[in-house]
């Protein structure tokens, strides 16, 4: 029997015997109770442990794991995002739930059809909860509807969803991973805003929209691959993705928000798409990164279609520079004469490291 629906981890010895752990259907494809019984070794001793799952629940149901029973939140929600009551709001899941149970860490919303939207503020604050799932079906992933979750850490984006509400996960401080199904088309703004422990994300090929801080402050984020279709990238769209080491920017891109690669001090180059005209302030600058993660930005293509670059664009100082020897080569696709044409902000480029411009037909040394 294949054992990849379950994950051993913190092994010690103990007494011999057996034991019996019951898992939630997470990733049950087979939709069907299972059990396996396994013998972990810890130097002379052997405990045989039975693993039974529990079949995989339809789509009229919820499931969650938390320490204890999530409030059950009645009537209108009330107050701000932040200041709101904190729990299960059920005039905002849709239908509403006939029952909520709870027994072993284990909760369970009841339906009498297919659940359809978690609406505004669904789940928000509720801090204990560490996992949900909720079966294809749902087609509404409303704004802040799992916002300040601070202990989620995994959630399956059901495959019938086509949209992530603006906030829906903002403040997941533990969200470690999220696969977006291919049918969601578009991420409202600041729906991972602060998802520090989010090491990895798939971007869907649909979206064509990088909204204002999607992905701001995911401090854990090495790589992402933006979809070929995606024009826009909006306003501190990855702000304060301070392990980032990569990013393509699509060659489709005709917009790049203010700050949207701020605070980004591992990747070491960027190739701005033609058609950009304006980079805007602070666009690739380093203004709050921690002191202990330097910058390391050697590269920049900048397209002849630019006309004007506004001030602190690469605002990196030299206090930010990891190694102030190395320098910062802009690679223009223009003239000298177009390069001297460009509105160029006081300030657009500080630090004492080398910094030239290569040109079609010559270098100018900044």
């Amino acid at each position: 029997m294949a054992t990849d629906w379950i994950i051993f981890s913190g092994i010690t010895s103990g007494s011999s015997g057996e034991t019996n752990v019951t898992v939630l259907p997470f990733n049950n494809t087979s939709f069907s109770a299972r059990s396996l019984t396994v013998n972990v070794t810890a130097g002379n001793i052997t405990k045989f442990i039975t693993i039974n799952q529990e079949g995989a629940l339809d789509n009229k149901h919820i499931i969650y794991t938390a320490p204890e029973k999530l409030p059950d939140v009645y009537g209108s929600f009330t107050g701000s995002s932040a200041t709101g009551a904190s729990g299960v709001h059920w005039a905002y899941i849709t239908p509403t739930p006939q029952s909520h149970t709870f027994s072993n860490g284990v909760g369970i919303l009841t339906f009498s059809a297919t659940v359809q939207s978690l609406g505004y503020a669904a789940f928000a604050g509720c801090s204990g909860m560490t996992s949900l799932f909720i079966a294809d079906g749902l087609t509404e992933l409303g704004g802040f509807s799992f916002f300040n979750c601070v202990n989620l850490k995994y959630f399956s984006i059901p495959n019938t969803i086509t949209e992530i509400g603006a906030h829906a996960f903002q403040g997941c401080t533990k969200l470690e991973g999220v696969t977006i199904p291919e049918c969601v088309t578009a991420i409202k703004g600041d729906a991972f805003q602060w998802c520090e422990n989010l090491k990895s994300i798939t971007i869907p090929s649909e979206i064509t929209e990088i909204d204002s801080r999607v992905f701001s402050g995911c401090r854990s984020l090495k790589s992402i691959e933006i979809p070929e279709g995606v024009t826009r990238i909006g306003l501190e769209a990855f702000a304060g993705c301070n392990l980032l080491e990569t990013i393509n920017i699509p060659s489709g891109v005709t917009y790049i928000g203010q700050e949207a690669f701020r605070d980004c001090p591992r990747v070491s180059s960027y190739v701005i798409p033609d058609g950009i005209t304006n980079l805007y302030k602070w666009t690739f600058a380093h203004i709050w990164a921690p002191n202990s993660i330097k910058n390391i930005l050697s590269s920049v293509t900048i397209p002849d279609s630019v006309t004007r670059i506004r001030d602190g664009a690469f605002r990196i100082s030299d206090d930010a520079r990891e190694d102030l020897t190395m320098p910062l080569v802009f690679h223009y696709k223009g003239t000298m004469a177009q390069w001297g044409n460009i509105t160029k902000d006081t300030g657009w480029v500080i630090g004492s490291y080398p910094k030239y411009v290569e040109c079609t037909d010559g270098t100018i040394n900044l």
